[in-house]
């Protein structure tokens, strides 16, 4: 080799020198940045996912009044389907959560205001319901006043899961896509006896269990 040959290496290997250590620095940088990436796109999937599940399956409800005593108490955490409902339709007897209608006189839903109320299905769209005599009556067509709704062709529901006397109220007929929900706790439960049946487009959907605490935890249903 020449001596021009070796000054012609040596500026070459010069040269390429700080590319090298460029290339180094981004490798290292990569790895410095890989754990951190990582775990940022580990907590993005995690959250999406947990939206997702909450967004399309099931989502957690707090209970913070008594009206649906002894069935569900105070502080009680349910677990509440969404997807329950596209499959078949409410039935009565259902612990469900929905949105009611907004304080405004309006009758729209207070979905916008994050309210929920948790009660349980009584009525069926198409139904007369009424309290009378200490029951709740479902009737084909609105009884008369001071007549058994018997005579209507009416029945009483059995209602072993509430608490308290039965308030008297008049009877109302539940309109197509709505449903009549009440509390367990009838004495302290505001419910479809002043906010009117629920349409179904308000209904989040049934409470399937209480997961929280654990001393409580049970299926509904």
């Amino acid at each position: 080799m020449s001596a021009s040959d070796a000054v012609v290496e040596t500026e070459v290997a010069a040269a390429s020198r700080p590319a090298t250590h460029a290339a180094d620095r981004g490798r290292a940088a990569r790895r410095r940045l890989g754990p951190w990436l990582e775990l940022t796109l580990m907590v993005a999937l995690a959250l999406t996912a947990a939206w997702a599940v909450q967004r399309w399956v099931v989502k957690p409800f707090h209970v913070p009044t008594g009206s649906m005593e002894p069935t569900l108490l105070v502080g009680d955490r349910v677990l509440v389907s969404r997807f329950l409902y596209r499959l078949h339709g409410p039935e009565r007897g259902d612990v469900a959560v929905f949105h009611p209608p907004a304080a405004d006189g309006t009758g729209a839903s207070a979905v916008d205001v994050g309210v929920n109320y948790v009660k349980r299905i009584v009525g069926l769209p198409g139904e007369w319901i009424g309290g009378r005599d200490g029951q709740v009556w479902i009737c084909p067509r609105s009884p008369a006043p001071r007549v058994s709704p018997s005579r209507y062709g009416c029945s009483a529901l059995s209602e072993p899961y509430v608490q308290g006397p039965q308030a008297r109220f008049r009877f109302r007929e539940v309109p197509a896509g709505h449903y009549f929900m009440m509390g367990d706790n009838r004495s302290r439960s505001a419910d479809s006896r002043e906010l009117g049946p629920i349409p179904m487009a308000s209904i989040v959907g049934p409470a399937v269990s209480i997961y929280w605490p654990p001393r409580r935890i049970a299926g509904l249903g």
